[in-house]
Parts: structure tokens; sequence; C-alpha cells
């Protein structure tokens, strides 16, 4: 504190300056020569959309995933999607929040990018996912694989974060399902890893409430019926 000072007096600099100089010659400098020894691990955050999933790396280099074994047993249908519970394309905002809204967290489905996310390319996906405070939307791009310049179906892969590319979205929520990744925009941040159980009971639950509602409107049509009768 005494060597701060007679800094800031000698050469007229803020003493939170040389606060903040003494801060980094004493601490940050020396762990720089450490990290760039190798004995520091290189931490970088990676942002999937408005998520992050904190990797430990050693280089910048993204590891593309062909499509797997068990991804390419999955049926498909007449477009290549997967004939999975969880995967809803045509569901949109509203139906999104009706179908989540009371699932445990870690329930998820994937869709149609919501037309509000910028720059939605035409293969691109959106993973909604119940995060406990809120429901949380994804963007999954779709990118040019490692050998080719442009996007076709063959060749796109979906970028689930910067290091991780997959041919496939059933790899990518596989992926996604022993990953931890967090939302730091959220009031209450915490880390979620995608649950396929909660997203079969979301799937069930769904499919009850709109047998349901189904049955009111057919009994709501019957009554509307016999009022006419009446009149």
């Amino acid at each position: 504190m005494i060597y701060a000072l007679w800094l800031a007096d000698t050469f007229s600099l803020h003493p939170g300056l040389v606060q903040l100089l003494l801060y980094f010659g004493r601490v940050l400098l020396p762990r720089c020569f450490q990290r760039a020894k190798g004995k520091l691990p290189v931490r970088l955050t990676l942002k999937v959309g408005k998520a992050s999933d904190p990797t430990t790396m050693d280089s910048f280099v993204p590891t593309y995933h062909p499509q797997s074994t068990v991804a390419q047993k999955v049926p498909r249908d007449q477009f290549g999607d997967p004939q999975i519970s969880w995967f809803q394309r045509e569901l949109n905002g509203t139906e999104t929040s009706t179908y989540l809204n009371n699932a445990a967290a870690g329930a998820f489905l994937v869709r149609r990018p919501p037309e509000t996310m910028a720059n939605i390319g035409l293969q691109d996906l959106c993973l909604s996912i119940q995060a406990g405070p809120q429901i949380a939307n994804v963007l999954l791009k779709s990118v040019p694989g490692p050998d080719t310049g442009s996007i076709q179906a063959v060749d796109a892969y979906f970028m689930f974060n910067p290091l991780h590319m997959f041919a496939d979205i059933v790899d990518l929520i596989e992926y996604a399902s022993k990953h931890p990744f967090n939302f730091p925009t959220l009031a209450s941040s915490v880390h979620i890893t995608l649950n396929s159980k909660a997203a079969g009971d979301a799937e069930k639950e769904n499919a009850k409430r709109e047998k349901q509602e189904a049955k009111d409107a057919k009994k709501a049509e019957a009554e509307r019926v016999k009022e006419d009768k009446k009149s």
C-alpha cells in the first residue's frame, strides 16, 4: 500500500490505477507465464445461443461428429426428420410454452426456430428447454461440413457449440443429455442436462391434455346442437 502511494505521488497517477498495475504485476503476470508454460489449463466459455458450456481445451478445433449407428437406426419421415416424440418441428412458441410449462426441469423438444431469432437458415432448428425458472430457446445453426463450402442436406452439421458439430440431431441430443450447459442470462442460472424421461413425460401429458380438449370440444358442440334444436 505504501509503495502504491509512493508511485501515485511520484508519477501523478491515480491510486486506483496504481493498485491495478500492482495487481497485474503481482498476480496476473505470473499466471500468464504459468499458462504459457502449460502449467495451467486454458478455460473458455462457449456460448450456445443464450447458453454457455464451460470447457477446458488446449486448442480451438471443432470436432465433427458423423451420424452414429444408433442414429442410423432411428425411424425417419419422408423429410428425414427423426420420428421421436421430442421432435416437434411445427410447434410454435405458444404451443411450446403449453407443452413444456408444467414439465420437469430438463424436459425439451426440438422444433422450427421462432422468426424472432436472427439469421435463421433453412435447415436450422431450435432446442426449447424447461430450464427451471423459465423455458429457454437455443438456436441450433446448420453449418457446412469440414469438406464442403456450401450447406447441403448431406453435408450439414448442427452446431451445439463452437467445438462440437453433429451430422444428426439425434446425436446432438444424446450429447446434450450427458454434458451440462447453463443459461447465464436467466435469474437462476443452473447447469442443465437434457432429460429424455422428462421429455417423454411432457409428451404424454400433452397428449392427455389434447385428448381432454378434444373431448370437451365434442361435448360443447353436442350441447350447442341440442340448444339449436330446442330453439
